[in-house]
């Protein structure tokens, strides 16, 4: 299989600063866009929670500050439980204009966002986090979700990616990463086809347990993983580009 190495972009640049304050000089950039990941949406234990008390999402004012340290790239943290508050349900339109404004705030400074899904594999309901595959939970639904959530921000110039989960883990034996990650790209490509999506592997996004597209399409696919320099052999660039992008195990 052909091999391309991941960028210092993911390994290094996408400072992970939960938007506190920085006495770092500005960034002087090259390539691909340096950037932070601006953690509140994803905050609290309470779901869906109350807004501005459990968790928020990032101002105007946030941007600016690392719109001024030179930061080009928003990693936007977001819960799916707080995005469709009913499973199967409409999008809650409070939290998906919080999300727009955020959006387009950036694009009038020039920045670009990754919405990030952070749920691990993972909705709350019933009053416990309940993995995909178990009691009801099913990879339609999160398919489902995801295509709505592209189809709102697929007119959006300034959305860098779609993060399709953060830190799968400890999954049920019977429902594999591999089939709700295609499952997703899947239903995303019927109403986004050119929106980047990135992909991590499982076991906490785990870049040794990855999974990739075929060889032709390697510049055409992210990789996104957390455990880089620890158990990664492999790592791939490029982004998932096509409605008919098929995902392969890594060997």
């Amino acid at each position: 299989m052909k091999k391309v190495f991941i960028s210092a972009f993911l390994l290094l640049s996408l400072l992970t600063l939960n938007g506190c304050k920085s006495n770092q000089p500005p960034v002087k950039e090259t390539g691909e866009p340096y950037g932070v990941n601006l953690a509140c949406a994803d905050f609290g234990s309470s779901f869906p929670g109350e807004y501005n008390k459990d968790y928020t999402y990032p101002t105007d004012q946030d941007l600016e500050y690392w719109q001024k340290k030179g930061l080009k790239l928003i990693r936007l943290p977001f819960k799916w439980e707080r995005l469709q508050l009913d499973l199967k349900g409409p999008l809650n339109q409070h939290d998906l204009n919080k999300m727009k404004e955020l959006v387009r705030a950036a694009e009038k400074r020039d920045m670009v966002v990754i919405l990030d899904l952070h749920n691990y594999c993972r909705r709350f309901m019933n009053n416990e986090h309940t993995l995909i595959g178990n009691n009801g939970l099913t990879i339609k639904d999160l398919a489902s979700f995801w295509q709505a959530i592209a189809k709102e921000f697929s007119t959006f110039k300034n959305i860098y990616g779609y993060g399709l989960m953060n830190e799968p883990h400890d999954l049920a034996p019977d429902t594999k990463w591999f089939d709700m990650a295609q499952a997703s790209i899947n239903a995303i490509r019927e109403v986004d086809t050119n929106t980047l999506i990135m992909v991590g592997g499982n076991d906490w996004t785990s870049g040794g347990l990855l999974i990739s597209v075929s060889p032709e399409h390697l510049n055409d696919m992210m990789a996104d993983f957390d455990r880089a320099g620890m158990d990664t052999k492999v790592s791939v660039i490029g982004k998932v580009a096509s409605k008919g992008d098929k995902l392969i195990r890594l060997s």
